[in-house]
């Protein structure tokens, strides 16, 4: 065999092994990339569910300050819970039936949710 086949064979066996890695490496970051929007899906759920509980709780209070015959929170007034927050959109008057809407928010997420009272 002469020495250029033998060149020309080594040439041939590093570009194959450079290919091959260059796939493995495509792989990698592929599955990295797949994993790490997972983790911002699951990053996202978590917090609708905290503006949601929030939300939950701020209609809570309506409803308990509604059935004790206590003054509603003002309109537009905000209550922190933690990292999630309340935020009282509207109300109806003062011992008066109506709807009452609450907003909860965590990160960039809001959940609403309208609460209809009725006369205590």
């Amino acid at each position: 065999m002469s020495v250029k086949r033998k060149r020309l064979r080594r040439g041939c066996g590093i570009a194959a092994v450079v290919i091959m890695l260059a796939a493995i490496n495509l792989a990698v970051i592929g599955s990295v990339n797949a994993s790490g929007t997972e983790a911002q899906t699951g990053a996202l759920r978590a917090e609708t569910a905290r503006a949601f509980y929030a939300a939950e709780s701020g209609g809570r209070i309506i409803i308990k300050c509604n059935n004790q015959g206590l003054a509603l929170p003002a309109v537009n007034s905000t209550l922190t819970m933690g990292q999630a927050t309340v935020t009282y959109v509207s109300l109806p008057a003062a011992n008066s039936p109506g709807d009452a809407v609450v907003r909860g928010a965590d990160g960039t997420t809001t959940r609403r949710l309208k609460i209809t009272l009725s006369a205590p």
